[in-house]
């Protein structure tokens, strides 16, 4: 991804000036609310086709209760999530009761992330929605780059006791098409990875000698 990234500044360097001083670009230059990240690849761009869909199932060796809190701690994933540089909550949960009395309340928060690599940062706001314990979604609804990002979550028990089949999703449609050309293959591999990347935590989080066990 990078390296795509950086070819596409040395072009637009030589008449922008954009170089630092390590020859790549530093998009957190402010003009106001906007960055140099996405003055260059959101903007008012035409509409770039249909949303894309990717989605992956994964049994995972932990109750649907013990991933879901894990996914459910937005403001832990710069601590192991890969790209995201910063998440810190900016609205307390609330709590809504559902129509269907049998149904959990679903809570709703809001969270600030800052994602990217290198000199690369782009940050905006996610609403999370929560059905305890068996759902989360996340949808960005502050973005320069996409004029859609959402990620969803469905938990239910395995077939052996304590584990859990994890369905994740991740649906996206940048605003520019020129980004959605050289960011396609880094989200292709994006899900994978996400979803690696939780299982890795859970493993830390439940391990026998964590002491967060019980969590």
């Amino acid at each position: 991804m990078i390296n795509h990234l950086k070819s596409f500044g040395n072009i637009i360097g030589r008449n922008r000036k954009l170089f630092t001083s390590n020859n790549s670009i530093d998009f957190q230059v402010n003009f106001g609310r906007r960055t140099i990240f996405s003055t260059i690849f959101g903007g008012n761009e035409p509409d770039s086709g249909n949303p894309v869909r990717k989605e992956i199932t994964r049994t995972l060796s932990f109750t649907p209760q013990q991933v879901f809190n894990v996914v459910q701690r937005v403001d832990q994933y710069q601590d192991f999530l890969p790209f995201c540089l910063g998440s810190k909550i900016t609205k307390l949960p609330i709590s809504t009761p559902q129509k269907c009395s049998k149904l959990p309340p679903r809570k709703q928060f809001e969270a600030e992330l800052t994602v990217g690599q290198a000199n690369i940062k782009e940050s905006y706001i996610s609403r999370v929605v929560l059905e305890e314990p068996n759902f989360i979604e996340s949808s960005a609804i502050d973005s320069q780059l996409f004029h859609q990002l959402t990620s969803t979550w469905k938990f239910k028990p395995g077939h052996s006791p304590n584990t859990c089949i994890a369905e994740c999703s991740l649906t996206y449609k940048f605003k520019s098409p020129l980004y959605a050309t050289l960011m396609d293959n880094f989200f292709a591999s994006t899900l994978d990875t996400m979803v690696n990347s939780f299982e890795k935590r859970c493993q830390e989080v439940y391990s026998p000698s964590s002491s967060s066990k019980n969590k």
